[in-house]
């Protein structure tokens, strides 16, 4: 049973930061809402997004995979990774057609 809840603010492509945080605490899991989140500026700033968001994202994973304790990720995506909706309400048998910088990471990071 969780007794204890941490908030971490820490960029997560600041890899040294990132391995002396689970080098010095021990996760039971990782609620990861990091990222940019815009799609008009992923499309005027593509690998901006590209590097935050995916290298970011296997920063952390990378220091998960390190750590024998911290072994669930709670990820947040968004319904950008279906594109241009063919039925609404989307569900999660919609078909992916990421069509933006930002859905395409977000994608990506689910596959």
């Amino acid at each position: 049973k969780p007794t204890s809840l941490t908030f971490v603010k820490l960029d997560l492509l600041d890899m040294p930061g990132m391995q002396d945080l689970f080098k010095n605490n021990k996760f039971d899991a990782c609620i990861h809402f990091a990222g940019l989140k815009a799609v008009g500026e992923s499309v005027a700033k593509p690998m901006l997004y590209y590097t935050n968001n995916i290298v970011g994202t296997c920063n952390l994973i990378e220091c998960m995979r390190a750590d024998p304790t911290c072994k669930k990720i709670v990820f947040s995506s968004s319904a950008t990774v279906y594109g241009e909706p063919e039925y609404v309400p989307l569900d999660e048998n919609h078909r992916l057609n990421a069509i933006n910088p930002y859905g395409r990471t977000k994608l990506f990071i689910e596959e």
